[in-house]
């Protein structure tokens, strides 16, 4: 099935997204792994990936952290590599997207998570959507400081040099 999107032309990408969102939180590790393996298909998918994929950043952003804190060491590496895919994507996206559910997404990450490198990937989006987007994140500072400067007190000196950086 998955070689079968590949090849598609065309890609329905909502009701896709949707399910292998909801299995990047499955119970089972085949679920998971399978499901953040497909994200990582639909990110580079020849004819529809990219800017078609815009709505539904978010979702699938937050399904990835998801797996980046995963106690499955594989799950874990293709959620990063899907990180670093899907952050590559964005940052080279000429088309507007909406800022809100990344940034909802991304404090929430940062918020609620106390493994370190889900931490680092929150702060590493952050600093890439200050320098792509400078002006539009304007209208987040008031929402985005007081998290920046809480995740200041981490125990984990590596989250607090890149917090630092962030916020310079």
């Amino acid at each position: 099935f998955l070689r079968g999107v590949r090849l598609s032309t065309v890609v329905e990408f909502g009701p896709m997204v949707s399910i292998l969102v909801l299995q990047c939180n499955n119970k089972e590790r085949l679920n998971r792994l399978t499901a953040i393996t497909w994200l990582a298909e639909l990110i580079h998918h020849p004819h529809s990936g990219g800017d078609a994929l815009l709505p539904y950043h978010a979702e699938v952003l937050k399904a990835i952290m998801t797996c980046i804190s995963d106690g499955e060491g594989e799950i874990r590496k293709v959620a990063e590599r899907t990180n670093d895919d899907l952050l590559s994507l964005v940052k080279g996206t000429e088309g507007g997207f909406d800022l809100s559910p990344l940034i909802d997404t991304l404090t929430g990450e940062l918020l609620g998570k106390d493994d370190v490198p889900t931490k680092m990937a929150a702060l590493r989006w952050i600093n890439m959507l200050l320098e792509k987007r400078k002006g539009d994140m304007n209208t987040f500072i008031p929402n985005l400081l007081p998290v920046l400067l809480q995740t200041l007190s981490d125990p984990s000196d590596a989250v607090v040099l890149l917090n630092l950086q962030v916020l310079s």
